[in-house]
């Protein structure tokens, strides 16, 4: 069974090996183009994750506390992103996960 797949690997409905797919995915040089998407130049904006306004002081002061630097709470309460480890470590404290693996819709 090592050279069998559970899921096939699709791009835009068309079943595609598994170098096409990671050359198409990743970018070509292996290194997820997610991974690029995360910084103070292409932050992330996550409306899911955002809490109230209301909230906003205790969200910060729990981010802080944490150490987490690259997650920032505006005023209105919308989350910005510019770590990926930082966003992985909050939606675990929180106890969520990204189903797409933050892939999908942006």
């Amino acid at each position: 069974m090592s050279g069998t797949r559970k899921h096939k690997l699709k791009i835009n409905g068309r079943e595609v090996t598994a170098r096409q797919f990671f050359r198409t995915r990743c970018g070509g040089d292996g290194v997820a183009a997610i991974s690029r998407t995360f910084s103070e130049e292409h932050p992330h904006p996550s409306l899911a994750l955002s809490c109230h306004r209301d909230t906003v002081k205790e969200y910060r002061d729990f981010v802080k506390a944490k150490g987490w630097t690259g997650l920032h709470f505006d005023d209105n309460g919308d989350l910005t992103c510019t770590s990926k480890r930082h966003y992985v470590q909050f939606l675990k404290s929180q106890k969520l996960h990204n189903e797409d693996a933050g892939y999908g819709g942006w």
